[in-house]
């Protein structure tokens, strides 16, 4: 029986780093690993040379020609699905205007749509259109928590059993042993926008007066919706405590590990989350973790103490402190177990893999 033919777009690893490019990524090695007497994987992108190096030997990889995505989405992806006689296509969030093959659509997020003061008006308006139309026309809905399932039925009234979750899943890069202590910084990874509330976590360093006992605050990420705040805030305490903010963009898996391994606090205090895969990383290198509880971050309840309300600042200093100081204790490995048995890329992959074997079974 001959393999199903799977068009992966993966025009994502041919930018900057985005948290479906983690999905793809992930998911589609396990797959591989586990599926490819099954599955005929195809990916498509400017940049194949990435690709090969991620995804390995016998893979087909297809160079994508066109700099303009509608002319992508319209002409180039339909044609690249007929020449290589495709089965099924994945796209992230928005598919081609017209069925070339049976599609799957991975929706991570409607954010805009319930938080659209975080959002530009131009984003929110072609989004709506786009993302709902993809949604509607994919063979296959999936996305990747239980909030973004409620809220993609909600505001695009589908039916909740039409849209199926395939978990983010975390990494676990053991940890080698060290007598090395934490340093003195609390670290934050996640892009800069104002729906991350950096701007909170910055003000309750200052107000608890952590830069005057030596502490700074590493970033990870790049600055992608202007955060005034956070900017205003950030130039006062460096003409103080210069090199106390330090902004790290594009750095490798290993760099980012070794900052998680080495960081004395984990804060991950997000308004707006499809997913939030930063702090579960954190949490499986047996780091204390602060981490919101709103949007789909509100089922990581196994943070206990941590797990608070981001938009609340004297609750994010006083649980900042009662970390620092000793007060707050946590079971760091009773919390890396419960998310080493949750969210796996081997069971989304598996669940993935099952729907399109047993699509129209």
């Amino acid at each position: 029986m001959s393999r199903i033919k799977i068009l992966v777009d993966a025009h994502v690893f041919d930018g900057e780093f985005q948290g479906s490019r983690t999905f793809i990524e992930n998911i589609y090695k396990a797959l591989i690993n586990k599926y490819s007497d099954k599955f005929q994987f195809y990916f498509a992108a400017h940049n194949i040379g990435t690709l090969k190096i991620i995804f390995g030997d016998g893979n087909e990889y297809l160079q994508l020609k066109s700099t303009n995505k509608y002319s992508r989405l319209l002409f180039e992806y339909p044609s690249l699905i007929k020449q290589n006689k495709i089965d099924w296509a994945h796209f992230q969030y928005i598919s081609p205007l017209f069925k070339a093959c049976k599609y799957i659509v991975t929706c991570h997020d409607v954010l805009f749509e319930r938080f659209p003061q975080y959002f530009p008006l131009s984003y929110r308006l072609s989004k709506h259109l786009l993302f709902k139309r993809s949604a509607k026309n994919s063979d296959l809905l999936t996305t990747v928590s239980r909030y973004s399932k409620n809220e993609i039925a909600h505001f695009y009234k589908i039916n909740k059993k039409d849209i199926h979750i395939t978990f983010n899943g975390v990494n676990n890069v053991e940890v080698l042993k060290t007598d090395k202590p934490d340093e003195a910084y609390l670290l934050y990874v996640s892009r800069i926008e104002p729906r991350k509330n950096h701007h909170m976590l910055l003000a309750a360093m200052k107000n608890l007066g952590l830069f005057e006992k030596g502490y700074k605050l590493i970033i990870v990420g790049k600055e992608s919706i202007a955060n005034t705040t956070f900017n205003s805030l950030k130039k006062e305490i460096l003409r103080v405590h210069p090199g106390s903010i330090i902004i790290k963009e594009n750095i490798s898996e290993e760099e980012k590990n070794n900052l998680i391994d080495a960081c004395c606090l984990f804060v991950y205090p997000s308004s707006a989350e499809g997913f939030g895969i930063p702090p579960l990383e954190a949490a499986l290198r047996m780091k204390p973790v602060i981490c919101s509880n709103k949007t789909s971050m509100r089922e990581y309840d196994f943070f206990g103490e941590g797990h608070i309300n981001p938009e609340n600042q004297s609750e994010l200093q006083e649980t900042i402190l009662g970390f620092l100081n000793g007060h707050i204790k946590t079971d760091l490995g009773a919390i890396a177990e419960q998310i080493e048995s949750k969210y796996s890329w081997d069971k989304s992959a598996d669940s993935l893999a099952g729907l399109i074997l047993n699509f129209n079974s």
